[in-house]
């Protein structure tokens, strides 16, 4: 009866181990990106190049000097900083087509693991498809259909600013 007992214990041990090293790479957080911790301050971070002051969301919005313009193996056309208050608060990165857009996808899935996305439907500027990666830092993964035009973000959150 033991035996029966730990063979059963033992079965179901292996069906449950790989879900559970599963759940753990899906809950790795970004807490930075490329070195640069959120919230850090923007006099800690070398080589940023103001670009603009973005209005809406009051940023101030930075590029850096000798930026490699790729995620992972994916060639992008922008990466930008964004800083609340002087805080490193999110990044903008830009690229075009939706063969990146499916490339970036699948290199956040495997530093993150499985997002949550779908097709939004036409129109109010919203993109035509969208990933999302929830948590204490977020990530969000846009393709828009009719400019082709791909949009990452990297978001720090708890500095009480909201995208």
């Amino acid at each position: 009866m033991k035996l029966n007992a730990m063979i059963s214990l033992m079965g179901l041990s292996l069906l449950v181990l790989p879900f559970l090293f599963d759940l753990s790479a899906q809950q790795k957080e970004p807490d930075s990106f490329r070195g640069i911790p959120w919230f850090a301050k923007k006099t800690s971070v070398d080589g940023l190049v103001f670009v603009r002051h973005d209005v809406d969301d009051d940023m101030d919005v930075y590029t850096r000097k000798g930026e490699t313009l790729a995620i992972g193996d994916v060639k992008v056309l922008t990466v930008e900083y964004w800083f609340s208050e002087g805080e490193f608060y999110r990044v903008h990165v830009l690229a075009k087509g939706r063969e990146k857009y499916l490339a970036l996808q699948k290199q956040i899935e495997s530093q993150h693991g499985k997002g949550e996305c779908g097709e939004l439907p036409p129109g109010w500027g919203l993109p035509s498809e969208s990933c999302m990666w929830y948590g204490e830092h977020n990530v969000e993964l846009d393709y828009h259909k009719e400019s082709f035009k791909v949009e990452l973000w990297y978001i720090g959150l708890g500095s009480g600013v909201r995208r």
